[in-house]
């Protein structure tokens, strides 16, 4: 359907929000690894992502982020997440004029433009860049409150259109912009009330756009349906406003299990941490059974080894069955416990993850267990064997003393 210019999909570049969502998701990997040379590494693109916002991605130089397609034939019309020729309408069902402006990307250019600027002061050592971001972000949150709000809905426009008309359909787009952080404190009340009502919450989660809105449609797909991801925006925006129980009834605690699971995490802190800490946790756990392991088992094998070799030679077992457990309690057991309950190492979160079909005592283990800590059972049968024959030779051999 490429090839006959029926789909645009050949690359296509038709996105307005894929933009300032690099430099947000930038920003995050550098907040969740600590990996600033990624940070540095990326700077020029950062700068250039920067740049697109300001002139390009803003067509009329109103200090929004519009879009509207080239190819008026097979190109994308709507050039935001919600992609659909019919997503973005007036509450009478009207479609919206172009170049749009979606509230949302207003957003997460706000987003961008805040979090760039802290990578400006503290890794791209440029100041000044950084108090500019910090001024056009702290402009433009203002501007969008006053241009967006529809006060006697009291809620957020969709977009404004070519015309700069307030698109005024509720959407699940208002749990975006709290995920940005762009809303006033004083609106955000009514965008949760909102979000969490009868018209966009169908008790599976929050809708792509209200019941009641004139572009409805339960099945359409960006004007009633309900979209895991966007439910996730939603419900942290919630959090992060301080609208816990609010976020909850976004997530699904009502819903089925899987949601109430996704609900506890998502409640549990506004930045994951709890989710990290459990990583960490987890890592420092299987790392510690897998040394633990690895201690324990050349001993065992060194003892399987001595006793193998006195049955198979017929000498009298060297060591008992309580002996080797008593051995094992002092010598493997306790030390164990020890490796078992090690702090965790400093890089065990910057390592990269399991797979999961990777076994606790790798082929590598097995080869040091076998090489390296056999050296020591082979002397210990040795002497074993030494002894015996010694041992028949005194026998054997009259008492020079009698």
């Amino acid at each position: 359907m490429t090839a006959f210019e029926e789909r645009p999909h050949s690359p296509y570049f038709g996105s307005s929000d894929a933009t300032p969502l690099f430099l947000v998701l930038l920003d995050e990997f550098e907040r969740w690894s600590g990996k600033h040379e990624l940070v540095t590494k990326f700077e020029a693109e950062a700068r250039a992502a920067l740049r697109w916002i300001d002139e390009y991605g803003d067509r009329d130089g109103d200090g929004y982020v519009e879009y509207e397609r080239r190819n008026k034939e097979t190109g994308i019309e709507n050039q935001c997440w919600k992609d659909s020729w019919d997503s973005i309408v007036f509450s009478d069902g009207t479609l919206a004029s172009f170049p749009t402006a979606t509230c949302e990307i207003q957003g997460y250019v706000y987003d961008a433009k805040r979090r760039c600027s802290r990578l400006a002061r503290e890794f791209w050592g440029d100041s000044e860049l950084a108090s500019r971001l910090e001024k056009e972000a702290a402009e433009m949150k203002q501007r969008f409150n006053r241009d967006f709000w529809i006060p006697e809905k009291q809620f957020f426009a969709l977009a404004l259109d070519g015309q700069k008309r307030k698109v005024d359909s509720l959407t699940s787009n208002i749990g975006h912009l709290l995920w940005s952080g762009i809303v006033d404190e004083d609106k955000a009340e009514a965008c949760a009330r909102s979000l969490v009502g009868p018209q966009l919450f169908s008790g599976w989660g929050v809708r792509t756009m209200a019941d009641d809105e004139g572009g409805y449609n339960p099945i359409g797909y960006h004007v009633g349906t309900v979209w895991p991801f966007d439910n996730s925006l939603v419900a942290l925006g919630l959090r992060n406003y301080g609208f816990k129980k609010e976020a909850g009834v976004a997530m699904g605690i009502k819903g089925t299990e899987v949601t109430k699971e996704a609900a506890g995490m998502i409640l549990a802190d506004d930045n994951f941490a709890s989710i990290a800490a459990a990583v960490k946790e987890g890592r420092t756990v299987y790392n510690n059974i897998e040394k633990a392991m690895l201690f324990m088992l050349p001993t065992n094998v060194a003892q399987a080894l001595v006793i193998a070799v006195a049955i198979l030679f017929g000498f009298t077992l060297p060591i008992t069955a309580s002996q080797i457990l008593w051995v094992n309690m002092v010598t493997s057991v306790a030390l164990g416990l020890v490796i078992s309950f090690e702090p965790h190492e400093t890089d065990v979160m910057l390592r990269p993850p399991r797979a999961v079909d990777r076994p606790i005592v790798t082929a590598f283990g097995l080869w040091r267990i076998l090489i390296y800590r056999l050296g020591a059972p082979r002397l210990h049968a040795a002497r074993v064997l030494l002894d015996e024959v010694a041992g028949s030779l005194r026998l054997a051999r009259p008492d020079s003393r009698g």
